[in-house]
C-alpha cells in the first residue's frame, strides 16, 4: 500500500499533463491581470498627458501675460526717454534738421547713442511729416516713405512702431 501511494504521488509529479492542466487554469487569471494592468497604465498615461497639456497651457498663458506686461513697461520707458531726450536736445535736433552745418552732428550722434540702446540712426520730420534730415544708413530706399506713411495716420500722436525691409528692420519712436 505504501508503494502505490508513492507511485501515485510520483505519477502526479512526473505526469506532463498535470502541469499543463494547472497552467491552463491559470491562463485566464494571467490574461485578466495583464489586461487590468494595461488598463491602469493607459489611464495613468492619459491622466499624465492631460496634466502636462494643462501645465503647458498655463505656462504659455503666464509667459504671454508676462511678456505683455514687460513690453508695456519698456514701451512706456521708451516714450518717456524719447520725451526727455527731445526736451534736452530739441534745439540741437532742430538745428540739425534745418541748418546741419551749424551743429556738431558727431556730438549729437554720441548723445543719442548714449541715450538709446542699439542706436543706428534717426530721422527728423516736420510737423507736416516732411523729412528734414536723417543720420545713419537707410535700411531701405523706401524707409523714409514708410515712416511718413505711419506718421500720417491721424490717430497716432506718440508711438513706437517697427518696420521690416527684408532681413533688416528697426524700431522707431515718434
Amino acid at each position: 500500500m505504501v508503494s502505490t501511494d508513492i507511485d501515485q504521488s510520483l505519477s502526479e509529479v512526473i505526469a506532463p499533463g498535470a502541469h499543463a492542466a494547472q497552467a491552463r487554469s491559470n491562463a485566464p487569471l494571467f490574461i485578466l491581470s495583464f489586461v487590468f494592468l494595461l488598463f491602469v497604465l493607459l489611464v495613468n498615461g492619459w491622466q499624465e498627458w492631460r496634466n502636462s497639456i494643462e501645465n503647458y497651457q498655463a505656462d504659455a498663458k503666464r509667459t504671454v501675460n508676462d511678456y505683455v506686461m514687460q513690453s508695456s513697461i519698456v514701451l512706456k520707458a521708451g516714450i518717456h526717454a524719447n520725451r526727455i531726450f527731445i526736451r534736452s536736445y530739441g534745439e540741437s535736433l532742430t538745428a540739425f534738421a534745418l541748418q546741419p552745418n551749424t551743429i556738431n552732428s558727431e556730438e549729437l550722434r554720441q548723445h543719442i547713442a548714449a541715450a538709446i540702446f542699439n542706436y543706428t540712426g534717426f530721422f527728423v520730420f516736420s510737423n507736416e511729416n516732411v523729412l528734414l534730415n536723417h543720420d545713419g544708413e537707410l535700411l531701405h530706399d523706401n524707409e523714409p516713405e514708410a515712416i511718413k506713411t505711419i506718421l500720417s495716420q491721424p490717430d497716432k500722436q506718440t508711438q513706437i512702431f517697427s518696420l521690416r525691409f527684408g532681413e533688416q528692420g528697426g524700431y522707431y519712436i515718434a
